[in-house]
This record gives structure tokens, C-alpha cells and sequence, in this order.
């Protein structure tokens, strides 16, 4: 039997240990939650058994959701403030970000996030880790080629030979005589509506200045390395409430290099 002292301890060490397990349950203090969806390349199928992973650029803190259920939804819960590289993982396969998302909720708030997810071809699949290996040592990664340009439009037809291009990437065009950098705007691929270009196939693409024939294209490496090395494919944001940023600048952007060509 225990006496009225000894009870009075096991009382309150129980009572210390169940406020320890209530506050570990709670939400942090200065974080929020994120809910939403994930879908298939259509943008509109659900993708169950997904789980969306964020890594904080800032604090390297990896956050994983939930798995979506039957219609897609998952919940990201306690992520703080910040710039996060993300992705999807699935059991068939992982797909990264090709941008950061901004997170900007404020505690105890809850934002609204959709993301869908497509593969990449076999080919440009298979090379994208000797893509991002090449981009660890070297900054940047040789992905394709300038097959013609146009002076009067501005617009380039280009040839990828590994990985793939899209919108928002940010490319070096160099030769002999062209060094200039920029981002992707307008490009145009192969399929009706498609705005990636991969590896074994020709695209249309806005260049800020003049090119030649031949001359090489280069993937420029973010700041941050990619969140899945292999991955199947990209994931792309489809819809964002107030907390989301999807158009997030990239620290690792360089100013645009001077081309002999006007």
C-alpha cells in the first residue's frame, strides 16, 4: 500500500507526464498547418497514398504530410513560416519542385495547397541524377543545344539531350561567342499546351538575346540541392490560398551576362 505521501508523488508524476504528452500533441506555438490535395498530370484525379515532403532552406527541417486519402486530401501539420524546397512522394516513384514555395501563415493558421504531379519520360528520368551531379560540381549542367534562332521574334527552337527544360528554370547559353543567363519564360514542347521540354526531344523557346546555331545550354543549380535525387518526375503547384507563395525568387539567380550578339 502506499502511503498518503508516496501517492501524492505518483500523482504528480503522472500528472507531469500527461501535460508533456498534451503539449506534444499541440500545434508549435509559431507554426500553422497546410491542407489540400494531390493529383495526377491532369490536375483534376486524385493521387492516393501520397505523402508531400518541405525542407526549410533556412533550418534543413524535412516536414512530411499525411498520405492523401481516396480524393487526394493530405494535411502538412506545425510548418513554420519560410521558403521550403518540396515534393511528392508515392509508391510508384518521387517528384521535385522545380521552384520553392513561400510559406507565410501565421500560428494556428491553416492555408490551402494543390498540387499535381507528373512523370518525365523514361530517358529524361534515368539522367536527371547525372544532371544534378554534374550541377554539384560545376554549378550548372549541359542539357541541350540551340538548333536555330529567329532575330525577327526573339524565339529559338532547342534540342535537349538529357533532363529536361521548363518554365521557370534558369538556363546559361554559351558558346565562342554568346554568354548570357536567364530564366524560362513562354517555352513551348512538344505536346499541344505543354511548357517542358525532355531529353530526345525539340521545343520553342523566348531567348533575352541573340544565339547562334550550336550554341550549348546549360541548367543552372539552385542554391539549394534537389529534394529527391531520382525522381520520376515534377510536381507543380495548381492552386494556393493567402500563405502560399508559388512564385518565390531564387536567391541563387545571377545577373544576366553580356552577349556580343544585340
Amino acid at each position: 500500500m502506499f502511503s498518503i505521501k508516496g501517492k501524492c508523488v505518483y500523482l504528480y508524476v503522472v500528472l507531469i507526464a500527461s501535460i508533456l504528452c498534451l503539449a506534444g500533441s499541440l500545434p508549435a506555438a509559431d507554426s500553422g498547418s497546410i491542407v489540400g490535395f494531390v493529383f495526377g498530370p491532369d490536375g483534376t484525379t486524385p493521387l492516393e497514398g501520397a505523402v508531400v515532403v518541405a525542407k526549410n532552406l533556412a533550418t534543413g527541417k524535412v516536414y512530411e504530410s499525411t498520405k492523401s486519402d481516396s480524393v487526394g486530401l493530405f494535411k502538412l501539420p506545425e510548418i513554420e513560416k519560410g521558403i521550403y524546397i518540396y515534393g511528392v512522394r508515392t509508391d510508384q516513384g518521387e517528384f521535385n519542385a522545380g521552384s520553392p514555395m513561400g510559406v507565410t501563415i501565421e500560428p494556428n493558421e491553416t492555408a490551402k495547397l494543390s498540387i499535381s504531379v507528373s512523370p518525365l519520360p523514361k530517358d529524361a528520368a534515368a539522367s536527371m541524377p547525372g544532371v544534378y551531379e554534374e550541377q554539384k560540381i560545376k554549378g550548372e549542367a549541359l542539357v541541350g543545344k540551340v538548333v536555330s534562332y529567329s532575330v525577327q521574334d526573339k524565339l529559338s527552337v532547342v534540342y535537349v539531350a538529357k533532363g529536361f527544360l521548363e518554365e521557370g528554370q534558369r538556363i546559361h547559353v554559351k558558346s565562342a561567342r554568346t554568354n548570357f543567363y536567364q530564366d524560362i519564360k513562354g517555352i513551348k514542347g512538344m505536346a499541344p499546351g505543354s511548357k517542358r521540354v525532355a531529353s530526345g526531344e525539340t521545343g520553342a523557346l523566348p531567348l533575352a538575346k541573340q544565339a547562334l546555331p550550336g550554341d550549348e545550354i546549360y541548367l543552372v543549380r539552385r542554391t539549394h540541392a534537389p529534394l529527391f535525387l531520382a525522381p520520376l518526375g515534377v510536381a507543380t503547384i495548381v492552386a494556393g490560398s493567402a500563405g502560399i507563395i508559388t512564385a518565390v525568387t531564387d536567391p541563387s539567380a545571377k545577373s544576366q551576362g553580356v552577349s556580343v550578339h544585340k
